[in-house]
């Protein structure tokens, strides 16, 4: 690791604010993401902190393996993030009403994505909750029911055929003869 003095300083970073809010390194980033905060946002945050600033920041990928290996290192600590998510969905939902409310005229818009892409990181984080349901949806409408009865063909009735038939007068004609005699 003498090689890597930027995953060295996100490592010293993270573990002095671990340091100060009295967890382990797992604890804060479980805590950070149960805020509904993001593994990109927790790896900006330290990029800020450490003056990192674009092509030198922290990339998330880094951040994550770190994390994944610190929770591969210890049984009990294994899926601490993937908990932590359903917890951050509802802060997520929460942020997005703030927002929402918050939003003038001015920054409507931009206010409706940001709103937006909560929900759906909500969504995603927490489906039981948050998520649409996939149950099966039936349109009926009355309109068109009746347009297809009156479009569909008239099925022949063979009752219907015999009784006009016992009712009908069946008229014989006899053909004219003519006067000339033939």
């Amino acid at each position: 690791m003498a090689g890597q003095p930027k995953k060295q300083a996100m490592i010293a970073e993270l573990t002095r604010r671990a340091t100060v809010e009295g967890m382990s390194v797992l604890e804060y980033a479980e805590q950070w993401v149960a805020s509904g905060g993001t593994i990109l946002g927790l790896a900006a945050a330290i990029s800020a902190s450490l003056n990192l600033k674009d092509e030198a920041a922290i990339q998330r990928e880094m951040l994550r393996r770190y994390l994944a290996g610190l929770e591969d290192a210890a049984p009990s600590t294994s899926g601490a993030l993937a908990r932590a998510r359903p917890l951050g969905a509802h802060a997520l939902a929460e942020n997005a009403i703030e927002r929402a409310d918050k939003a003038t005229k001015e920054d409507a818009a931009a206010v409706a994505l940001q709103v937006r892409a909560r929900q759906y990181l909500a969504e995603r984080w927490n489906p039981t909750e948050f998520g649409q349901s996939k149950g099966t949806t039936v349109n009926l409408s009355i309109g068109s029911l009746m347009l297809e009865a009156l479009q569909a063909p008239v099925p022949a009735r063979p009752v219907i055929a015999s009784v006009i038939a016992e009712e009908a007068e069946v008229l014989s004609i006899e053909p004219a003869t003519s006067s000339n005699g033939e």
